[in-house]
């Protein structure tokens, strides 16, 4: 089994990249194959360029820039995908969504099915459902990742009573509007609340770490 690390953060002393740190040493224990994809650190650019949004929505014309095709390797040799990142506005750091624009392409991630007007008209009706929106997902498009499992550990600068006041973004961007659309169904996450609060001391962070190695090495 192989698991590929897609870490998020810019600062090099920060809570992150010690989830990171911890996250290669539980995989490592575990004699784990894994590699790292660090965005920061690798200079990965996020930003979908003119040219590049042209061939992929418009002339669809075949070829893939070098940086988006190394990253769709990596990610399609890996049975498990693990993401480090913080919460910034209540979702993705601008680095990790160029990422998915550029690497979660159609034709790689997913492919798009030929709708009907029985599928439109009842997705509609469904999509006022909370519990099984998600459902009918694969009834729009093919989710071509499918049978790979996903990890996500996501910190939080603020307490959890945040999330009840503005919504669970991250989850719904992530989980279910990309990796759920994908094909990626079996997805666990590590959330850590208030990490910027004088409350968040050494002992919290030790377990948040320790918690982090074993999540990913397939431990509670």
């Amino acid at each position: 089994m192989s698991t590929l690390v897609i870490a998020c953060h810019p600062q090099a002393d920060s809570l992150n990249r010690r989830l990171l740190a911890a996250v290669r040493r539980g995989l490592e224990a575990a004699g784990v194959d894994h590699h790292v994809i660090d965005l920061y650190a690798d200079g990965f650019e996020p930003c979908l360029r003119a040219a590049e949004y042209e061939r992929m929505f418009v002339t669809r014309a075949p070829g893939t820039e070098a940086d988006v095709a190394a990253a769709q390797v990596r990610v399609a040799a890996a049975d498990h995908l693990v993401f480090i990142y913080p919460v910034w506005w209540y979702g993705m750091p601008a680095a990790l969504k160029g990422f998915v624009d550029r690497v979660f392409t159609a034709g790689f991630a997913y492919r798009f099915r030929k709708l009907t007007w029985f599928l439109v008209a009842g997705g509609t009706l469904v999509s006022f459902l909370p519990g099984i929106r998600y459902l009918v997902q694969p009834f729009a498009a093919k989710g071509l990742l499918k049978g790979k499992r996903a990890t996500i550990i996501r910190t939080y600068g603020g307490a959890a009573m945040g999330r009840r006041m503005f919504g669970n973004g991250p989850a719904s961007s992530l989980e279910n509007a990309v990796l759920r659309f994908c094909g990626i169904t079996r997805i666990r996450r590590l959330e850590i609340f208030g990490v910027n609060l004088s409350s968040f001391n050494p002992v919290r962070e030790g377990r948040a770490l320790e918690r982090a190695a074993r999540l990913v090495a397939g431990r509670r």
